[in-house]
């Protein structure tokens, strides 16, 4: 069945961030304990580089030209060395940063040498577009030196901007925003950038002035990464226990710490076959710095005129599918309520469960409360949020507390709990602890990480409670890679502002790699997969896949993956997919063959195709996934791309296809027209979403936003629903 961007969400549960799963029950639990015992005797450590920031005379001109008085006679940071593709070797190119303070603003100046400047990769002007493929600078900076949760800032060479939390040690989260800036120039001798970091939009303990930092340089051309320090190329620059210090931070708080942003949206909604209705709504966030590393954020009358929209999904299983959030309330601070190591389910708090209905359709927020900080060794988080009466749905008040422990260099113990229910009349409270152990210091550059992690929930409509427990670990290194976890879930878990795929099973999996370096090529990396899934109730298992794949790098980027795997299923229940075509129960086994090429997005013009074949349920599934992206200029970014599947059983057959299409028009890194275009033959409609967005001054936008359905069931389109919204908002600091 293919889910339109309003349904309920899903996935591969337990993807960690570069695997599919991995387990065989609790067994490979006993692994993960000897690894826990071997891991972290810290005789590995080094000791780390460090570097001085400056205090600035004045506040430097954001010019990208870097001639500012302000930098006179401030030392450059240089020395990078290669992390990727030749580690601890000197790079292509030279790299100055120069790094200041002055108030209560963070202040970086960096030069690019470039020896042929007209090769400089730069395609991107939105702010939090994906920079990975471009020419772009990557900032880290752990500012409670904890090695567990931090902050990431990009920019590239047009000074397009992304700013990311890091969660878990290493795992960055872009869907987070603060303000800053960033002014970047080309020139015959590379590219400079200067960027301000007021650090009143991040958390750092007061006094302290020793950090944990790092700075990467990406040559796209080259596909070569160049950095400070943590010269590894299997950890990410996001990898908190590789930065250095940065020292002789003594950037003062200014004014109260109080920062307003109200805003104000008019939309107008026109049905087919009704008047059109138009609402006004202000409302406003307030955000309250006690202390430079607690923070109290108010919202009145909350709303999300100006999120993106959510991208169809195309979905052939059972399960509910997954749709990631994208309102920037939920996302500050987001990485506070990170629970257990768990990606997607079962997550005890998912955010969309607030405000969104199971349709899609958005739930007014009268108002909520956030409060989140950290005091020594404890993380906090605190949200109430208070959701208005609207259709079936009653008000409600909804809660979710976090609190974790840091031990050990970079291991923390934790305790979440959710009271409410966005369904109306009933109640649900969940309870959670979690511990997570983690060591940077093995042989080889060697990373484990493991989780243990166990919930409970109780539901007024559910005459037994429920639980769900569970494992995960990973270790990395330069040559090997391994991954597990395994999980039992309840029939009666019920997490009601969470989010579950399936319950009643126990499952796991464990997946094991083995990284080559040839010469004449980046990688070759085979793997070996085993994942496998038992029914509680049943006492049966549901499934079982197992089998290899290979993915082979160039050094160019472009890269070839082949998977080859025997699956066997029982299906208990029928289920529908596609246009009502019915699934019937048994038991099947057969065969997935899959591969995908992909050419390095660094071109102008790339893409990736992807074709596969898999037993289905006594017949098979035929996939065809192309994707083509051009940017032929700075201003101009399109991408296309779809997914044509055709399922064939021995009693009937469908096709589930979504086609989508996008483009941008970047007129400045302040003023970029983002469009996207979504048809699938199961809705028989395109979805049409037009943003337009002006960044007027820091924190402060204008919003222009068009959301067209069409109907193309019958051979005459028609309008279904059009929706326009202008928003405006303003940041004011105190």
């Amino acid at each position: 069945m293919l889910y339109p961007a309003n349904a309920r969400a899903d996935d591969c549960s337990k993807m960690s961030t570069s695997a599919c799963l991995f387990s065989l029950r609790p067994r490979a639990g006993t692994f993960f304990i000897l690894l826990f015992a071997l891991a972290g005797t810290g005789a590995f450590t080094q000791a780390a580089p460090f570097w001085q920031a400056a205090r600035l005379s004045e506040a430097p001109v954001l010019d990208g030209r870097l001639d500012d008085a302000a930098w006179e006679g401030v030392r450059p940071l240089t020395g990078f060395l290669q992390a990727d593709p030749a580690p601890g070797s000197p790079p292509t190119e030279v790299t100055e940063v120069y790094v200041g303070f002055f108030g209560d603003t963070l202040y970086f100046a960096i030069r690019a040498f470039d020896s042929e400047p007209a090769r400089i990769v730069a395609t991107q002007q939105r702010h939090d577009a994906p920079l990975e493929d471009d020419d772009h600078i990557a900032i880290v900076l752990d500012t409670f030196s904890g090695r567990r949760n931090g902050y990431r800032f990009e920019v590239n060479a047009l000074g397009a901007r992304r700013d990311s939390l890091i969660e878990y040690g290493q795992l960055a989260q872009p869907d987070w925003d603060t303000p800053w800036e960033a002014v970047a120039l080309i020139d015959n001798h590379g590219w400079t950038v200067e960027i301000a970091l007021p650090l009143r939009g991040i958390s750092f303990p007061e006094g302290v002035g020793e950090w944990g930092f790092n700075i990467e340089r990406f040559l796209a051309r080259a596909n070569e990464r160049s950095r400070w320090t943590n010269h590894n190329r299997v950890q990410p620059i996001s990898n908190l226990a590789g930065t250095g210090r940065l020292t002789g931070i003594e950037a003062q708080r200014s004014g109260i710490g109080i920062e307003f942003k109200p805003y104000a949206s008019l939309t107008t909604t026109r049905n087919r076959g009704q008047s059109a209705t138009t609402r006004f709504k202000p409302g406003f966030d307030l955000f309250y710095k006690i202390n430079s590393a607690t923070t109290l954020v108010l919202t009145v009358n909350t709303d999300f005129a100006d999120a993106e929209v959510d991208e169809r999904q195309v979905n052939l299983t059972r399960f509910p599918v997954f749709f990631p959030e994208k309102r920037p309330f939920f996302l500050e601070d987001s990485n506070i309520f990170a629970f257990g190591g768990i990606n997607r389910s079962p997550l005890p708090y998912f955010s969309r469960r607030i405000g969104i209905a199971p349709d899609g359709q958005p739930i007014d927020l009268l108002g909520g409360l956030k409060l989140t900080g950290r005091a020594g060794p404890v993380n906090y988080g605190l949200l109430n949020v208070v959701t208005k009466a609207d259709r079936a749905f009653e008000r409600e008040n909804l809660a979710v507390a976090r609190v974790e422990v840091n031990i050990l260099e970079e291991s923390s113990f934790g305790f979440i709990g959710t009271h409410g229910d966005p369904r109306a009349g009933e109640s649900n409270q969940l309870a959670g602890l979690d511990f997570k152990y983690r060591t940077s210091t093995l042989p080889n550059d060697g990373v484990f990480e493991g989780f243990l992690w166990v919930q409970h929930s109780e539901t007024s409509d559910r005459d037994r409670n429920g639980r769900a427990f569970g494992y995960e670990w990973e270790y990395w290194s330069r040559d090997w890679t391994a991954y597990s976890f395994w999980e039992q879930i309840e029939a009666d878990y019920f997490p009601a502002l969470g989010f579950v795929r399936q319950t009643g099973i126990w499952q796991g999996n464990i997946r094991v790699d083995r990284i080559f370096r040839p010469e004449k090529l980046r990688r070759v990396q085979p793997r070996l997969l085993v994942t496998t899934r038992r029914n509680l109730a049943r006492s049966q298992r549901e499934f079982l896949g197992f089998g290899p794949e290979v993915v082979i790098e160039a050094h160019s980027g472009d890269s070839i993956l082949l998977r080859v795997r025997r699956e066997e299923e029982r299906l208990f229940a029928p289920f529908r997919v596609g246009q009502n075509t019915q699934v019937l129960p048994g038991e099947f086994a057969g065969f997935l063959f899959e591969s995908t090429l992909a050419t390095a997005r660094t071109r102008p013009l790339s893409g990736s195709l992807t074709l596969r074949r898999k037993q289905y349920y006594g017949g098979h599934t035929e996939t065809y996934a192309p994707s083509v992206v051009w940017r032929p200029s700075s201003m101009f970014n399109f991408e296309a791309g779809g997914e044509w599947n055709r399922v064939r059983l021995g009693y009937a057959q469908t096709r589930v296809n979504l086609i989508k299409f996008g483009g941008n028009v970047q007129f400045s890194p302040t003023l970029i027209w983002s469009n996207l275009a979504q048809y699938d033959n199961i809705s028989e409609s395109i979805g049409f979403n037009s943003r337009l967005r002006w960044t007027y001054a820091s924190g402060s936008d204008i919003f222009l936003v068009l959301n067209q359905g069409i109907d193309t069931s019958d051979d005459s389109w028609s309008f279904t629903r059009t929706e326009v919204s202008a928003k405006v908002g303003a940041r004011y600091a105190f």
